[in-house]
Protein backbone atom coordinates (compact mmCIF):
# COMPACT_ATOMS: atom_id res chain seq x y z
CA UNK A 1 0.00 0.00 0.00
CA UNK A 2 1.23 3.54 -0.89
CA UNK A 3 -0.88 6.92 0.06
CA UNK A 4 -4.09 7.03 -1.68
CA UNK A 5 -6.05 10.24 -3.05
CA UNK A 6 -7.37 11.29 0.33
CA UNK A 7 -3.96 10.94 2.29
CA UNK A 8 -3.76 13.58 5.39
CA UNK A 9 -1.41 12.18 7.23
CA UNK A 10 1.43 13.82 7.00
CA UNK A 11 4.88 11.83 6.84
CA UNK A 12 3.28 8.93 8.69
CA UNK A 13 4.22 6.75 6.41
CA UNK A 14 8.17 8.01 5.97
CA UNK A 15 7.48 9.98 2.82
CA UNK A 16 5.63 9.46 -0.18
CA UNK A 17 6.71 6.17 -2.39
CA UNK A 18 7.48 4.23 0.92
CA UNK A 19 5.43 0.59 1.60
CA UNK A 20 3.22 -0.20 3.81
CA UNK A 21 1.31 -3.55 4.61
CA UNK A 22 -2.03 -4.35 5.55
CA UNK A 23 -2.05 -6.30 8.55
CA UNK A 24 -5.86 -6.00 9.65
CA UNK A 25 -9.00 -5.35 7.83
CA UNK A 26 -12.21 -4.59 9.74
CA UNK A 27 -15.15 -3.91 7.14
CA UNK A 28 -17.71 -1.01 8.20
CA UNK A 29 -20.30 -1.43 5.89
CA UNK A 30 -21.54 -1.47 1.82
CA UNK A 31 -20.47 1.46 -0.61
CA UNK A 32 -23.40 4.14 -1.25
CA UNK A 33 -24.81 3.99 -4.66
CA UNK A 34 -22.84 6.76 -5.82
CA UNK A 35 -19.40 5.47 -4.69
CA UNK A 36 -20.84 1.78 -5.92
CA UNK A 37 -21.01 3.01 -9.79
CA UNK A 38 -17.54 4.52 -9.50
CA UNK A 39 -16.32 1.60 -8.13
CA UNK A 40 -18.45 -2.26 -7.90
CA UNK A 41 -21.65 -2.84 -5.69
CA UNK A 42 -20.09 -5.72 -4.24
CA UNK A 43 -17.10 -4.41 -2.61
CA UNK A 44 -17.17 -3.08 0.77
CA UNK A 45 -15.94 0.03 3.27
CA UNK A 46 -13.39 -0.46 5.94
CA UNK A 47 -10.84 0.42 7.69
CA UNK A 48 -6.98 -0.89 7.72
CA UNK A 49 -4.28 -1.32 9.96
CA UNK A 50 -1.03 -0.33 8.32
CA UNK A 51 2.85 -1.54 8.92
CA UNK A 52 4.78 1.02 7.47
CA UNK A 53 8.21 0.21 6.18
CA UNK A 54 9.40 2.74 8.73
CA UNK A 55 8.03 0.60 11.89
CA UNK A 56 4.67 2.93 12.19
CA UNK A 57 1.60 1.42 12.27
CA UNK A 58 -1.63 3.28 12.16
CA UNK A 59 -5.06 2.66 11.06
CA UNK A 60 -6.62 4.31 7.53
CA UNK A 61 -9.77 5.07 5.74
CA UNK A 62 -10.66 2.30 2.25
CA UNK A 63 -13.84 3.66 1.00
CA UNK A 64 -14.85 4.45 5.29
CA UNK A 65 -16.36 7.94 4.98
CA UNK A 66 -16.25 8.00 1.03
CA UNK A 67 -12.01 8.58 1.51
CA UNK A 68 -9.57 6.35 0.57
CA UNK A 69 -6.43 7.19 2.16
CA UNK A 70 -4.44 3.97 0.69
CA UNK A 71 -4.30 2.30 -2.81
CA UNK A 72 -2.81 -0.41 -4.02
CA UNK A 73 0.86 -0.98 -5.22
CA UNK A 74 1.43 -4.98 -5.70
CA UNK A 75 -1.35 -7.51 -5.55
CA UNK A 76 -0.14 -11.06 -4.34
CA UNK A 77 0.70 -13.33 -7.58
CA UNK A 78 -1.28 -15.83 -6.91
CA UNK A 79 -4.40 -13.83 -6.02
CA UNK A 80 -6.57 -12.46 -8.91
CA UNK A 81 -8.43 -10.02 -5.80
CA UNK A 82 -7.21 -8.89 -2.33
CA UNK A 83 -8.34 -10.97 0.74
CA UNK A 84 -8.18 -9.40 3.79
CA UNK A 85 -7.60 -11.49 6.56
CA UNK A 86 -8.95 -10.86 9.85
CA UNK A 87 -7.50 -12.73 12.85
CA UNK A 88 -8.92 -10.45 16.07
CA UNK A 89 -12.39 -11.40 15.92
Amino acid sequence: MVRGPSWKYGNQDASEGHVGTVIHYRETGLLSSRLSRLISPQKSLGIVLVAWDCGVRAVYRIGHQGAFDLRVIQFPSNLSTIEFIDNHN
